[in-house]
């Protein structure tokens, strides 16, 4: 199962990713990345729901020299964001939620 969850992610990576820039406790690392700005519908506090966007960008876990936190950054496509969760997803990819910096 993780030679296959391997396999499909470098080739979705082949396929969707794109260079990205991460700093990490003030460190540059430069790799690919797959990177999607989702749109999400926000409910704030009981009034109707009002949509934004979820940047993520996924990559995976053997490309990261250390493991990023909140806080740290992201730049993709001349874009920059902080990182405001981590979320590894147990086959090999970590998923970064961005916000717009």
């Amino acid at each position: 199962m993780a030679r296959l969850a391997a396999h499909a992610q470098r080739a979705a990576l082949a396929a969707f990713g794109q260079p990205a820039r991460l700093t990490i406790d003030g460190q540059a690392f430069d790799l690919r990345a797959i990177f999607v700005a989702a749109h999400e519908l926000v409910e704030i506090m009981g009034d109707a729901p009002v949509s934004t966007t979820r940047p993520v960008l996924s990559v995976l876990a053997s490309s990261l020299p250390v493991q990023p936190a909140e806080g740290d950054e992201a730049e993709v496509a001349g874009r920059r964001y902080r990182i405001v969760d981590v979320r590894p997803d147990g086959l090999g990819m970590v998923k970064l939620i961005l916000q717009e910096a």
